[in-house]
């Protein structure tokens, strides 16, 4: 019939012959540069892993498998945050994308500090790192232990230069005067003593302008605050580091030029004599 326009059989391919699977669920590890992805969904059918990094852009497929299990998404940049989900098919019926999760790689090429100061470090970072405060400004999610687990990737141990390529908010624990807390090694640890805490957070868009220096001050003030009080009330606690004291000494202040706010506080350990 004039008009009419006829196509060859299968010129748009094959048609989804299959029933649309079931939003599947994920789970996600990371250990180095790699993520481990654990996904739960619809039996004997494929789920594929995507990938966006949030820096740069451009999704990425991270691999597949047939029935629930983990699929390994390696060779991730360091220093970067991605979000990561899963689709699973079905003969050509896709189903809806699972929940998104945010994972951040941590910097690859640090040295963990050694020598007597490093249980204190690690005890402290351990500490703060169980901050609920902490937790939510990261975006930790799972479990409590996973939460924590997380939060450590934000916890730098003093063991190279401090960079702009944190993300933040973030911790450095150091040794007072030092950030080469790694140089120290072999002796006894010290039952008591002191370190450095140094809190970084960004300042939220709407508080960037100069005339609200002091609302981003006070949103920051009532961050750290709230993180060094939760991380603080674990000395009680059988376990956990005696902390004595959480001194401000530094800050809190803008970095530079960037909106970003940082703030020191000298941490007293162990038992007082």
């Amino acid at each position: 019939m004039a008009g009419e326009t006829h196509f060859p059989t299968g010129f748009f391919g094959a048609f989804p012959t299959g029933t649309p699977p079931g939003t599947p669920t994920i789970s996600v590890q990371v250990s180095g540069t790699t993520a481990t992805v654990s996904v739960t969904g619809d039996g004997n059918i494929t789920h594929t892993v995507r990938y966006y990094k949030l820096t740069d852009g451009g999704i990425q497929e991270g691999g597949s498998r047939i029935g629930d299990g983990d699929i390994e998404v390696a060779g991730l940049d360091a220093r970067a945050r991605y979000l990561l989900w899963v689709t699973s098919e079905n003969e050509g019926s896709y189903s809806l994308p699972s929940k998104a999760v945010s994972v951040y790689i941590p910097p690859s090429a640090s040295v963990d500090p050694t020598g007597p100061v490093a249980i204190a470090m690690k005890a402290l970072s351990e500490m703060l790192a169980e901050s609920l405060t902490f937790q939510e400004a990261i975006g930790a999610t799972g479990t409590d232990e996973e939460k924590k687990a997380y939060a450590l990737g934000f916890i730098h141990l003093a063991n190279y230069e401090p960079d702009d390529n944190w993300v933040r908010p973030c911790i450095l624990i150091c040794r007072p005067g030092s950030e080469q807390s790694h140089l120290i090694a072999g002796g006894t640890f010290q039952s008591r003593g002191e370190l450095e805490v140094w809190i970084e957070q960004d300042i939220p868009a709407v508080f960037q302008d100069v005339i609200y220096a002091n609302d981003a001050e006070m949103y920051f003030s009532n961050f750290y605050e709230a993180v060094a009080s939760e991380a603080k009330t674990l000395s009680a606690k059988p376990g956990y580091l005696i902390t004595r004291s959480w001194n401000v000494t530094d800050g809190p202040a803008r970095f530079r030029d960037e909106p970003v706010y940082i703030v020191k506080l000298t941490v007293a350990y162990g038992l007082e004599g």
